[in-house]
């Protein structure tokens, strides 16, 4: 590590988790994070966007702290301008700017003065630090918080600061003695200038003086709501995300918003494809409004004229795994807000809000399989991660059956029925010698649950179809081929991903049995009250020519996991691939 950058990096503890709804259990996503970054393409990638950010900073050298700004970036000589508020020091120093969760410590060794400005050569290393899970977000609009301390009891007011949804920070006008680290506030009443508020157990993780005689900041975990968690939820999203809008009230908009932006012509289909599932799509939409835990709408909205300018959805498709899918844009920007920053909001809203869900594991995305920008979020930042088995990317070729149409195959010498315990079993083995970790516990496609009754049983729960069938093809009294069998409520994915088929050799020459486990698929859905479903061909398997024929080819794309403690450096590169263009 760059000798001057190991003088400001701090250790990372673990922090210890505290019994409350709204708190993540003691795992690796509540732990901080560090990274040393050395390759020069993406410290000038990173640089750029702190400079188009206008990332504000310090200049640390010793004693020394001067507040800094970078305003330009000269590749072609691997030089920064950093405007300076202050008296400089002697070179070496280290610059910290702030990213959207992190803290990037640049080690600075040659430059010059220019006046107002530093100019600087391109450091050799960047150490990126995040020590939360959640961003906090400095507030939007007045927060006011109250509580009582002591005996006798008084009344203590103060100004919030910053919030996310597992913690804030409070202003005091005068310091208070006894509230010190661990110190636990029941009842803490957050309340916002149209009178919404929510009650709050907290806990004091830190303390800071402001100027003196100025009072002090103290640094709040959320242990716990005190009521329904939604009146909480809400203060939160009014302050972090007030351009985007959750829910079923701008469906009709946001379908619309799929026609006019060409959403409805991917993967081969046409607008009048989709009109069958008009009615599901927004039946869904109003349910989702009650079940949160299974999946939401966000959008962000058109005023004038009422509309949808662009929308992202997301859900719970497995026991600790989110999708997050149908992302649609109208190109541009909108009503005065770059379209970089509409795509960042909608997906920040989007994914603190999965963050927020206990037990999170995963995450899928599917890219399409050419260079959009999706890709750069959904399919460069897993790909860092595959050869440490946090991510992993699988290109599929999507074919869609019709459920009434028989497939015209060869005679066989299988036969293809539900699998036994022993047949699932078998298959989870297989499955996992042919595919990696990520994929096999993402999808829960492991022995423990590939009966995938909890994700069932939440869904259900909230009044949506989710089912999962086993089916095998058998030779000579021996499971030769596997197919997994998934559906979900007609409505929630609009080109039907949900319900599908994976296709698995469990011996040699498995493959030959693909197309009659497909041809037995269909007779599934049909009972199901599915009228088509889409094959996944996964890493290159096919069916015969016969069958393909039969099919409608959607192409291909990138099934995408990740793992769930590495969202926040998701959020921090979807932050930097949305800076602004100059």
């Amino acid at each position: 590590m760059n000798r001057h950058l190991a003088e400001v990096a701090k250790p990372i503890h673990r922090i210890k988790a505290q019994p409350g709804s709204l708190v993540l259990a003691d795992d690796p996503r509540t732990k901080g994070y560090t990274e040393q970054i050395e390759n020069p393409e993406r410290i000038r990638e990173i640089v750029g966007a702190l400079v188009r950010h206008h990332s504000r900073g310090v200049l640390r050298h010793g004693e020394l702290t001067v507040p800094v700004t970078p305003v330009a970036y000269a590749s072609d000589l691997d030089a920064i301008r950093w405007r300076i508020e202050g008296v400089l020091g002697k070179l070496p120093a280290v610059i910290e700017l702030c990213g959207f969760n992190s803290v990037f410590h640049l080690g600075i060794d040659r430059g010059f003065v220019d006046g107002e400005h530093l100019v600087s050569a391109m450091p050799s290393a960047i150490l990126c630090v995040r020590r939360r899970w959640l961003r906090r977000y400095v507030v939007s609009s007045a927060l006011t918080a109250s509580f009582t301390l002591g005996a006798p009891p008084s009344i203590l007011v103060g100004a919030v600061r910053d919030i996310s949804y597992l913690g804030l920070a409070i202003e005091t006008d005068v310091p208070v003695p006894s509230l010190s680290p661990a110190t636990v506030i029941h009842g803490l009443r957050v309340r916002d200038e149209s009178g919404k508020a929510a009650i709050l157990d907290t806990e004091v993780r830190w303390v800071m003086p402001r100027l003196p005689g100025r009072g002090s900041v103290y640094g709040l975990k959320v242990l716990g709501v005190d009521g329904d968690e939604r009146g909480w939820i809400t203060l939160v999203d009014d302050q972090v995300h007030p351009g985007t809008r959750v829910g079923s009230a701008l469906s009709e908009h946001v379908w619309d918003l799929y026609g006019r932006c060409g959403y409805f012509g991917l993967s081969g289909k046409r607008p009048v494809d989709f009109e069958r599932r008009r009615r599901a799509f927004l039946s869904v939409s109003r349910q989702l409004d009650h079940a949160p835990h299974v999946g939401l709408h966000v959008t962000w909205p058109h005023r004038e004229p009422e509309g949808a300018t662009a929308a992202l959805s997301a859900l719970k498709v497995y026991q600790g795994t989110w999708l997050g899918f149908q992302m649609a844009k109208m190109s541009g920007d909108s009503e005065g807000v770059s379209g970089r920053k509409i795509l960042r909001e909608i997906h920040l809203r989007t994914y603190e809000h999965i963050q927020r869900d206990p037990d999170l594991a995963w995450v899928i995305a599917y890219p399409q399989a050419k260079r959009v920008w999706s890709a750069l979020v959904h399919h460069d930042l897993p790909q860092r991660y595959v050869s440490s088995d946090e991510a992993a990317v699988v290109r599929f070729r999507a074919l869609e059956f019709e459920s009434t149409r028989r497939l015209e195959l060869p005679g066989s010498d299988a036969v293809v029925d539900v699998g036994s315990p022993t047949d699932v079993e078998v298959l989870a083995k297989a499955v996992a010698r042919l595919r990696p970790r990520a994929y096999c516990e993402a999808l829960d496609l492991v022995p423990e649950r590939m009966d995938m009754a909890r994700n069932k049983r939440i869904w259900r729960g909230s009044r949506l179809e989710r089912d999962r069938q086993i089916l095998v093809a058998r030779k000579d009294g021996r499971a030769v081929a596997g197919a997994v069998l998934e559906m979900a409520a007609e409505g929630t994915h609009l080109f039907g991903l949900l319900d599908l088929v994976r296709l698995f050799p469990m011996s040699d020459g498995g493959e030959e049995h693909f197309a009659h486990l497909i041809d037995a698929a269909r007779e599934w859905f049909l009972e199901m009250g599915k009228s088509r479903f889409v094959c996944f061909l996964e890493n290159g398997s096919s069916l015969p020519d016969a069958a393909c024929a039969m099919a409608n080819d959607m192409g291909e794309a990138d099934m995408t996991i990740l793992a769930a403690h590495r969202l926040p450096e998701m959020l921090e590169y979807l932050y930097e691939v949305t800076a602004p263009r100059t």
